[in-house]
């Protein structure tokens, strides 16, 4: 069953799902439009990001068209960061933001829930100094998470200028950062990587 929770303004949140990769382990289909029981991964995402807020938009560099007649605005990589993996989508998803905190969540997590993204806003909200990332007993959800857009945006443009490891937890742990241990049902964070994974609804 789907809880529904209360719907913020765009100004205090928006959300980014990130489909900037090359789905290389999906012999380069664009991941978010294939479908998943039915439904484009990119869509079942949205629509647990649209229980939180309107304001929902797509980081993709290529089939921008396909994603747009799906009804998102699309956000490619900014030039002066472009072939930084994750990075690069999170950095534009943070440049395009005008509210205070940005969710962000992979297109390839088709079962993710609303749950998810209300339990980091509440997180998010009372530390706002601080990213919110999931995280199970056995592994880390860096790109399940909630941003503070003003300090990430620089922490971001300052990390990305050192010569480090470009990360997402390396950027997460250089700005300041906190795990939200998410302990409920595991399947909700089932990445699909795989064509195999779509033919078995995900198994």
């Amino acid at each position: 069953m789907t809880v529904s929770f209360y719907h913020y303004n765009t100004e205090e949140v928006s959300a980014l799902i990130v489909a900037g990769g090359k789905a290389q382990r999906m012999s380069g289909k664009e991941k978010g439009l294939q479908c998943f029981r039915g439904v484009p991964m990119v869509v079942s995402v949205a629509m647990a990001l649209r229980e939180i807020t309107s304001d929902v938009a797509v980081n993709a560099n290529r089939y921008q068209e396909d994603y747009e007649a799906l009804g998102f605005e699309v956000i490619t990589d900014l030039a002066d960061y472009q072939d930084l993996g994750p990075l690069s989508g999170v950095m534009a998803g943070l440049h395009n933001a005008t509210s205070q905190f940005l969710l962000l969540s992979p297109c390839d997590s088709p079962c993710v829930t609303s749950t998810i993204f209300h339990a980091l806003l509440e997180a998010i909200k009372r530390q706002p100094n601080q990213i919110h990332y999931i995280a199970t007993a056995a592994e880390r959800h860096p790109l399940h998470a909630a941003l503070p857009v003003l300090t990430a945006r620089n922490a971001l443009s300052a990390f990305l200028a050192q010569d480090v490891k470009k990360s997402v937890m390396a950027f997460y742990e250089f700005h300041g950062c906190q795990p939200l241990n998410w302990c409920e049902e595991a399947s909700e964070l089932i990445n699909v990587n795989y064509s195999e994974q779509l033919e078995q609804g995900g198994k």
